[in-house]
Formats: C-alpha cells, sequence, structure tokens
C-alpha cells in the first residue's frame, strides 16, 4: 500500500522516515493543528488519532483532546 502510493523502498526496508513523516504528528499545539488542517485541505474526510502522553498524563491527554476537539 505505501509503495503504491509513492513511497519507493517501504517493501524493503519498512517504515522510511518519509513514510513517518507524512503519518506521524509530534510537536507543540500550533504544529499539530496546522499538520491537521494541512490534511483536510488536501481532502482527508476524517483523522484518527491515538494520544501518547508525556509528563503528567492526564494533564497530557486532555491538552491533547482539546487541540483535537478544536482542530
Amino acid at each position: 500500500m505505501f509503495e503504491a502510493a509513492g513511497f519507493a523502498g517501504s517493501e524493503e526496508s519498512g517504515w522510511t522516515d518519509e513514510m513517518l513523516d507524512s503519518v506521524l504528528l509530534a510537536g507543540d499545539e500550533e504544529t499539530v493543528a496546522l499538520k491537521i488542517r494541512e490534511m483536510f485541505e488536501w481532502g482527508a474526510d476524517e483523522v484518527l488519532a491515538s494520544i501518547v502522553t508525556v509528563g503528567d498524563s492526564e494533564e497530557s491527554r486532555m491538552r491533547t483532546m482539546r487541540l483535537l476537539a478544536e482542530a
């Protein structure tokens, strides 16, 4: 599937840095919100998110939930 989407070499090497950059959103709230908006501009109908918490996990989870709701 990824090779068909233009990620050359993925069949031989598994996940490439380019592939990870295209599916993994990380950073501060502004950076992640920008990437989510870009995904919708590209034509995405929905975004599936798995939250990975840091530090105070409950506060981290709530910050991420607020970000996703606003984006």
